[in-house]
């Protein structure tokens, strides 16, 4: 199988606060030396599916134009009742470097993509959304990046729990562009989001996301086979306090936006949309704090040591808050930490849905 060389990574880093939490922004930044993996590693790609018939061939077709072809795709249908199993099976039947699992029908995105990290037994894995368009370069450039922070943080010889997240572009349905950056969207700050912030929100874009076998590892430890709000959200967690998070501001994919993606009906669910509805926002709103909680909860039971210390105390601070009884000195004790989101119009009348009234 021939392995390609990964082209030119730029490798300018702007830390904050430590290598563990890094901010790239290449449009500030710049490259500075570039080196490529010689010979890159193979990735395994992981990609559930529910009823993404209709926008999953592109997606595919994507994949196999990838620069660096040493891959692995490991697909799981979540019960479709369109297309989307004979898709995969027909790609399958085309490509040997395909695996199609079994999996629990109705278990969610979350439960789906928790599952499939188990699978993982390549350095690095990469995350897969069913109706989206990877530029040809997503892998090469992510596994490129992450095997330079490796070896700038002196990790070769040890375990590390890491990932790189980047930039996305957002296209709609047609494949027109709908916004340049999905992090601006997100109004993620441009200096980058603190591990106190992530413990409130998702800096992460999921289908952005390359990380190593030992985050897959650990993160399906600490989780425990518990629930969480998004696999995405809860590997950057993981890596953000046991390892390493890179964040950077390069779109790696095309990120599409419709009406029938799973993002959507997940934000109704976990209360993303709650604003929507003025009957249920409070509730809705108390409903995702609670889900934060649960994440500190699993991460401060864990007998893992968190790379900073200010880690360790937001999380035990936050693990110990009752969600059913948030008082003001909580809210002010978080904000005192550092624990607080970052402020846009939407995530500040979240903030005003958790506090005691």
């Amino acid at each position: 199988m021939r392995v390609d060389d990964g082209g030119t990574i730029p490798q300018g880093t702007n830390q904050a606060g430590s290598l563990h939490m890094i901010e790239r922004n290449p449009r500030h930044d710049g490259p500075v030396s570039s080196r490529s993996p010689e010979p890159a590693p193979p990735v395994t790609i992981l990609l559930s599916t529910f009823n993404g018939a209709r926008f999953l061939p592109e997606q595919l077709a994507s994949i196999a134009e990838q620069t660096h072809d040493d891959w692995l795709l490991h697909v799981s249908d979540d019960g479709s009742d369109d297309d989307s199993a004979a898709i995969i099976e027909s790609f399958a039947a085309g490509d040997d470097r395909v695996r199609v699992y079994q999996a629990e029908s109705g278990q969610g995105p979350a439960a789906a993509y928790l599952r499939l990290l188990g699978t993982v037994d390549t350095p690095y894995f990469a995350l897969c959304d069913q109706d989206d368009l990877w530029q040809p370069n997503r892998l090469s450039y992510t596994v490129g990046l992450l095997e330079a922070v490796r070896s700038e943080s002196n990790a070769v010889e040890r375990p590390w729990p890491a990932m790189v997240a980047t930039d996305a572009t957002l296209i709609d349905e047609a494949g027109e562009l709908i916004a340049e950056s999905a992090l601006d969207q997100r109004r993620v700050p441009i200096e980058g989001v603190t591990f106190g912030q992530l413990l409130m929100l998702n800096a992460a874009i999921g289908n952005t996301i390359t990380g190593t076998r030992e985050l897959a590892e650990l993160a399906r430890a600490i989780a425990d086979g518990r629930p969480v709000v998004m696999h995405d959200w809860w590997l950057a967690l993981v890596a953000a306090s046991r390892g390493t998070f890179v964040l950077d501001r390069t779109a790696t994919v095309q990120f599409r936006r419709h009406q029938d993606a799973t993002t959507h009906r997940l934000a109704g669910e976990w209360g993303l949309s709650a604003l929507r509805s003025r009957t249920s926002a409070r509730e809705r709103t108390r409903a995702v704090f609670a889900r934060c909680v649960e994440h500190a909860r699993y991460l401060d039971a864990d007998p893992g040591e968190p790379t900073d210390p200010l880690f360790a105390e937001q999380t035990k601070r936050l693990a110990h808050v009752d969600p059913a009884m948030v008082t003001m000195l909580d809210l002010v004790e978080l904000w005192r930490l550092g624990v607080r989101m970052w402020p846009t119009k939407r995530h500040v009348a979240l903030a005003a849905g958790v506090a005691p009234k």
